[in-house]
């Protein structure tokens, strides 16, 4: 009586089985293929550096949108189990550079330990032409280990210049740099700079105590300028974001003015941008 009982429960059995196999085969081939394209580093990054955070075991990729130049860069980084090649998205990263005549410029860090997209983005001031020693460390929160990848990267002058220098009439040695519009359009754009302050021979740091005004105006068009501009004003970091309005395709120019405690300490320096 049993006999015959699993006799016709087997074929139900084994169908039941068998579905199960292929579903668990159908999960895991999507699971494969999920961790096949996660995280696909996106079409307009360029990758600047790779290497390996020895002590984290960690390997570094180092991204941007362009090469290096002197001013503001963005920065994005990948990270990697350097033995399993799984995506890293739980870390703490931080960014350090150091040009070759031992400068130290400042650096942003990626906010918080979680990579958004697999990546953690952050920023980094480049000061001058040439090389420059890029530092990522790497706290990796899967091995609770720690280590870091230094990559000499080569820094290039961008025509126009997206920094500039100036001693200023207080006397301050600054570095200003433009962050946006990156792309300009027509209309109303945010405009933000960066302002960093020289504290000694070998180390910048972000600025906090000016006020800004800026000024657009046509070259081409003698004495055109536009509406609706607001001055820049301090969010944090050293950065200042306001708006700037381009009322027509072309060249312009946004003269910025650096006020401190009242009274101008620069005005003679400007911004290039095309549109």
């Amino acid at each position: 009586m049993l006999s015959r009982c699993l006799k016709k429960c087997r074929p139900a059995i084994i169908n039941t089985a068998c579905v199960f196999l292929l579903l668990l085969s159908a999960a895991s081939c999507r699971k494969e293929n999920s961790a096949s394209v996660q995280y696909p580093i996106p079409s307009g990054l360029k990758l600047v550096s790779s290497g390996y955070a020895a002590g984290a075991s960690t390997r570094v990729e180092i991204y941007a949108y362009q090469d290096l130049y002197v001013g503001y860069d963005r920065l994005s980084i990948a990270l990697y189990d350097s033995a399993s090649n799984a995506r890293i998205t739980q870390a703490q990263v931080s960014l350090a550079t150091v040009t070759g005549a031992g400068v130290a410029a400042p650096t942003e860090n990626p906010s918080g330990s979680s990579a958004v997209n697999g990546l953690f983005d952050g920023a980094a001031v480049l000061v001058s032409t040439g090389s420059t020693a890029l530092t990522v460390q790497v706290q990796n929160f899967s091995n609770s280990r720690t280590g870091s990848y230094s990559a000499p990267v080569n820094v290039v002058q961008t025509s126009p210049a997206k920094s500039y220098s100036v001693t200023t009439a207080d006397n301050a040695k600054l570095f200003v740099s433009i962050v946006q519009p990156t792309n300009p359009q027509l209309g109303v754009n945010t405009f933000e700079l960066v302002v960093d302050r020289q504290v000694n021979s070998t180390n910048y740091a972000p600025d906090s105590t000016y006020m800004l005004a800026i000024n657009p105006t046509m070259p081409s068009m003698t004495g055109m300028g536009s509406p609706n501009n607001v001055n820049p004003v301090y969010t944090g970091n050293g950065h200042y974001a306001g708006k700037v309005d381009f009322i027509m395709s072309g060249g312009w120019q946004i003269y910025v003015d650096l006020l401190h405690n009242g009274a101008v300490a620069d005005s003679t320096h400007y911004f290039d941008l095309n549109l």
